[in-house]
Parts: C-alpha cells; structure tokens; sequence
C-alpha cells in the first residue's frame, strides 16, 4: 500500500506541474491518478502476452494495433 500511496504522490506532482487541469478532473473524482498519466504522456499503457502461445499474442496486438501496422512492423525486424 505504501508504494501505491508514494506512486500517486509522485505522479501528483508531476501532473501539478505538467498539466493541472488533469490533476483537477482526478481530485474531483472524474479520472483516475494512472488515467490522467496516461493522458499527460508521463506513463504509458502497456500489456502482457504469453510466452510460448504466438496466436493468442497475435489477437491481443491485433486489439490494439491494425493489420497492416503489424505487418509493417514485423517486416522492420
């Protein structure tokens, strides 16, 4: 619980001065402290697959990007 509380302090701060009226719409109740990060670009949205299990990997990259993104991008690597 501790490093929950210290995770939100620092990410208070961070929103009071990078972007106050997020910080505004998060004490009022409307986001939460990880949305309004996630909107301020100070965290990132991420997501797990399972190693060993290509499809499923595919499906969940496929909810998030289009075909042809992941095409392109595999054809980068």
């Amino acid at each position: 619980m501790r490093s929950i509380d210290r995770s939100n302090a620092y990410l208070a701060k961070r929103l009071k001065a990078e972007n106050p009226p997020l910080l505004r719409r998060v004490e009022c109740g409307e986001l939460s402290m990880k949305e309004a990060a996630i909107r301020a670009g100070i965290i990132r949205r991420y997501f797990s697959c399972i190693d060993g299990d290509v499809e499923s990997a595919a499906r969940k990259l496929l909810k998030h990007y289009d075909r042809e993104q992941l095409v392109a991008a595999i054809s980068r690597v």
